[in-house]
């Protein structure tokens, strides 16, 4: 979180009652179960102040419900704070990727002039990468689920509404 951010007080806060720190360390193994740190971090930092300050309130009082929410891979908000709040946490996994740099292949000619020690931590960038992407993959088909849900319900009113059912 920058210290730039004029929220930024208030976020730790709300993230503080649900027992997360910043700056966020989560188990990530690339499944939607491993991801409900980052979801509840994601949508804590995509938060305007009214919200950030209801959800503060409203915690007090419904603790558990709110973390529900919070970490839920359903949209529970307006369709652009959830597209914001996944879409940051895609860059932010992209942007672990590219950290990592280049990565060697077993089957290149560079793969034979490591030491065995380099050799397995090829390995395990390789593994957490594609635990990376998995994760990537797992938030897209959340947004995906989503639009198709939400496009659903649209087609379903607007047939309603054609035929007088509304």
């Amino acid at each position: 979180m920058s210290s730039s951010d004029s929220l930024a007080l208030t976020r730790k806060q709300l993230l503080q009652t649900f027992g997360l720190n910043v700056p966020l360390k989560c188990d990530l193994r690339g499944d939607i179960e491993s991801m409900t740190e980052f979801l509840i971090f994601s949508r804590i930092f995509s938060m305007d102040k009214d919200e950030l300050n209801k959800y503060l309130v409203d915690s007090k009082s419904n603790h558990t419900i709110i973390k529900l929410q919070l970490s839920s891979s359903e949209f529970n908000k307006e369709i652009a704070s959830e597209c914001k709040a996944l879409s940051f946490m895609i860059n932010r996994l992209k942007l672990l990727i590219a950290a990592y740099g280049t990565l060697l292949l077993e089957d290149t000619p560079e793969w034979n002039q490591l030491t065995l020690i380099q050799q397995n931590c090829e390995r395990l960038k390789h593994h957490e990468v594609n635990i990376l992407r998995s994760s990537i993959e797992n938030i897209q088909n959340i947004l995906d689920n989503s639009y198709n849900v939400i496009n659903n319900n649209l087609l379903s009113v607007s047939i309603n509404r054609d035929s007088g059912n509304v």
